[in-house]
């Protein structure tokens, strides 16, 4: 599988429930309509309400890369484009693991890091390890999903899912393991960090 994260850093004001709308029915129309399409999840950031991520999920990249000689939904493929003429990022993703769970509507966190050279094959099990352990151990906890990116192999992405900003808040400076310490060897330089907020939940 493959995930694409897409951005759109500033939806026109008080255009942010129709955004929504068209969003959804332009998600349901592909996934219903063009092969490999599996959906999508919406976010919101919790800074600033016209700020928007999605990301969907395909079965392979060629079949995203080919969704273009099929055209669904025009008229609301048009009426995001005015609410938004340009998205500000489009980046693809090999999909590692994805141990989430839970119900709708949670908070999701968005981590961004890089690797060194030669340690990539640690990253994934080492994280599923970490992952196991704050769900097991921390409250509020529902699992996350673990993304390496195509474009640079040692850059992942990861998106972990909360009940609520404020349990992620006061959850541990850091989980002390040695999944957690491996992951810390492994990186470089510092870990970025997003909020956001779920707005809807498409993918299957």
């Amino acid at each position: 599988m493959i995930r694409v994260l897409y951005r759109w850093d500033a939806v026109q004001p008080g255009s942010e429930t129709t955004f929504v709308e068209l969003w959804s029915k332009l998600t349901r129309a592909i996934r219903a309509q063009t092969p490999g399409a599996l959906g999508s999840l919406l976010l919101k950031t919790t800074s600033d309400p016209v700020r928007f991520v999605a990301l969907a999920r395909w079965t392979s990249l060629d079949l995203w890369t080919k969704r273009l000689e099929q055209a669904v939904e025009p008229e609301a493929v048009a009426a995001l484009h005015e609410i938004h003429p340009n998205l500000t990022v489009k980046e693809t993703f090999d999909e590692r693991a994805d141990l989430t769970t839970g119900a709708d509507h949670m908070t999701r966190v968005l981590y961004r890091w890089r690797v060194k050279p030669g340690t990539e094959k640690l990253v994934e099990p080492a994280w599923s390890q970490l992952v196991r352990e704050v769900r097991q151990n921390v409250e509020g906890s529902f699992g996350a999903l673990l993304l390496r990116s195509l474009q640079d192999p040692h850059e992942f992405v990861a998106v972990s899912r909360w009940r609520s900003r404020e349990e992620w808040l006061q959850r541990s400076a850091s989980f002390d393991s040695q999944a957690s310490e491996l992951l810390s060897a492994s990186r470089v330089g510092a870990i970025s960090s997003e909020v956001l907020d779920e707005v809807e939940d498409l993918t299957v």
